[in-house]
């Protein structure tokens, strides 16, 4: 016998976490900005994903998560950056699967 049905499903975006490494950065050269990222508790690591990356709340590039879990770019430290505290930031911006993130690391500019 033939039958139907409806029902209805929710489901929560899950939680993804971003583990910012930035060293401190020599004004004039290039250093390097990256981000790990896993989803927790289960630790998966979600290549494809795109990190923003900022310093001082200005874009300086964007990376995508590759197979390791890591993104990250090169930022060039402009010779006039000044020295002292600074703030990187690796920030996505969410998917369906994944609410946005933001996290912010404090690093120095060295003369």
């Amino acid at each position: 016998m033939a039958s139907s049905s409806s029902g209805g499903l929710t489901a929560n975006k899950g939680d993804l976490y971003i583990w910012p490494y930035v060293r401190s950065a020599r004004a004039g050269t290039v250093h390097p900005l990256s981000a790990y990222v896993r989803s927790l508790p289960d630790y998966v690591i979600h290549p494809g994903k795109t990190i923003e990356f900022r310093v001082n709340g200005t874009s300086v590039g964007a990376a995508v998560v590759g197979a390791d879990g890591w993104a990250g770019l090169a930022w060039d430290v402009p010779t006039d950056e000044p020295s002292g505290a600074h703030m990187a930031t690796a920030a996505f911006a969410g998917d369906v699967w994944h609410e946005p993130v933001l996290v912010n690391a404090a690093f120095n500019v060295v003369p």
